[in-house]
C-alpha cells in the first residue's frame, strides 16, 4: 500500500506504526528503503524510562518544552546524549524478547539496539507529549488472542524477528487479555 499508493506516485503521507517496523534494520523500512532511499522520517515517542529517577532526570533537563513538542534532530546533539545512558533502560534489558540459544554478545547486541530504538535516539524526532507519569496506553484488545490466524501470523512474525515463539507471558501480562481454563 505505501508502495504503490504514495511512494511510486511520489506523495508524502503521515503513517502510523507501532515503532519497530520502521527502525534501519528490520522490518517495513528496509524493505522499503531498498527501493526508496530516505523515504522514512521517523518520530519516535517519548515514553519515560523503566526506572524513575532516569525519567525524572531527563524530564529536569526539558523543563522548559511544551507539550506537545517536536525535537529534532536528535543524532549527533545533546539530546542524543540525554535520551540514551547505559545507566537509563525504556526497558528493562531482563524483560526484552532474547532468545535462550543467543550468545551473550548476541544478547548484548540486540539489547542495545531495542534500547536504542526505545530510548528514540534513532529516529529523526522526539515527540513530546508530556510528563510519562501522565501518558497512558490503550490495553490490547482481548479478542485477538482468539483469532488463530491473527495469533499463528504473530508468532511468525516472533520467529522471524526473535528467532522464538511468542511466549504466554506476551498474552498473560495483558491485563484484558482472557484466562484460558484449559491453557494450551
Amino acid at each position: 500500500m505505501i508502495e504503490k499508493h504514495i511512494l511510486e506516485p511520489g506523495k508524502k503521507a503521515i503513517v502510523i506504526y507501532r515503532g519497530l517496523h520502521f527502525y534501519n534494520n528490520i522490518g517495513l523500512r528496509k524493505l522499503v528503503e531498498k527501493k526508496y532511499p530516505n523515504a522514512f522520517f521517523i518520530v519516535a515517542l517519548y515514553t519515560g524510562y523503566a526506572t524513575k529517577s532516569c525519567t525524572a532526570n531527563f524530564e529536569q533537563t526539558v523543563l522548559d518544552w511544551q507539550a506537545p513538542a517536536l525535537a529534532t534532530p536528535i543524532r549527533g546533539t545533546s539530546l542524543e546524549n540525554k535520551l540514551y545512558r547505559n545507566d537509563c533502560d525504556v526497558e528493562p534489558r531482563t524483560s526484552l524478547p532474547l532468545g535462550p540459544s543467543m550468545s551473550e554478545a548476541q544478547k548484548a547486541q540486540v539489547g542495545e539496539a531495542l534500547e536504542r530504538m526505545l530510548s528514540g535516539v534513532d529516529g529523526d524526532a522526539l515527540l513530546f507529549l508530556g510528563k510519562a507519569e501522565t501518558l497512558t496506553r490503550t490495553p490490547m484488545e482481548p479478542s485477538i488472542y482468539l483469532d488463530l490466524n491473527y495469533r499463528r501470523e504473530i508468532e511468525r512474525r516472533q520467529k522471524i524477528a526473535f528467532g522464538e515463539s511468542l511466549t504466554d507471558s506476551t498474552v498473560k501480562e495483558n491485563p484484558v487479555s482472557p484466562n484460558y481454563i484449559h491453557p494450551r
